[in-house]
């Protein structure tokens, strides 16, 4: 949220990266991590109440993403479902807010990572993703299911199921479908900007550097449009056939009750 800002340093004796979340209200912590002989670049990317971050690991010689995700607790959450169904308008203060309960997870990254963004929809509905401009000048759309916090270490249980919770595997691997740069490359790739679009399934994606990349990126497929393959002269065919139909069922029924008028 806007109220909950990230920052990341690496001022310190011994390698490490420090990750603060920052309550921009009260100017209070409200959470902080901190990765031990691990150095930068650091890129970080925040989707409402969710944190994604990237470093090297200096001992382990690979790249680690960490996710941070905030909950509230069960008393907050109840009262501030039943404000947003009854519509009240009434608001909550910050300076009078618990702190809010942090769940955090570790993963390897078979690539580095020089840009973060999230995607970004007109209503917020669709399901979002984190885009990562990877160090080989590529873009790759993550599934924000694979860096969720709660993914369980152990056998899922029937409520992990039924939430669709990935059993929790350190390694992320890169599904080839899933780069949206395809087999090009952005030369000298630095940011990542993302708009949304009019409809709801779709948001625009710009990668720049020394070149430039668009794409459209569908999180949840373009549920709301019709495939290219559509056979739109079938739904023209079924719509005059059912049209012919009606007329045609409207005629023998009148003619039936003039019929049994006359009788």
């Amino acid at each position: 949220s806007d109220k909950v800002k990230v920052s990341p340093t690496m001022r310190s004796k011994e390698p490490c990266v420090r990750v603060y979340l920052i309550d921009t209200v009260v100017g209070g912590i409200v959470h902080s991590a901190v990765h031990k002989d691990a150095t930068g670049p650091v890129s970080i990317a925040q989707s409402e109440h969710v944190v994604l971050y990237s470093f090297w690991h200096n001992r382990k010689k690979h790249t680690e993403l960490a996710v941070l995700e905030l909950y509230q607790t069960t008393a907050q959450e109840i009262s501030g479902a039943a404000q947003v169904l009854m519509f009240n308008e009434s608001s909550q203060s910050s300076l009078h807010m618990d702190k809010p309960q942090v769940l955090g997870q570790a993963y390897i990254l078979g690539a580095g990572v020089k840009a973060m963004a999230v995607t970004n929809t007109m209503h917020g509905i669709t399901t979002r993703n984190f885009l990562l401009g990877l160090s080989s000048d590529q873009v790759y759309s993550l599934d924000k299911r694979m860096v969720d916090p709660r993914r369980p270490t152990t056998k899922p249980t029937p409520a992990d199921t039924e939430e669709g919770l990935v059993p929790y595997n350190p390694f992320i691997t890169l599904n080839p479908t899933s780069f949206l740069s395809y087999n090009h490359t952005i030369y000298n790739l630095r940011g990542i900007s993302v708009e949304p679009a009019r409809i709801e399934s779709t948001c625009h994606m710009m990668a720049y550097g020394t070149d430039v990349f668009y794409s459209r990126v569908t999180p949840s497929k373009a549920y709301d449009c019709l495939g290219d393959d559509f056979n739109y002269l079938s739904l023209v065919l079924s719509v005059v056939g059912l049209g012919v139909a009606t007329q045609v069922a409207s005629h023998f029924l009148q003619s039936r009750e003039l019929s049994q008028a006359w009788k």
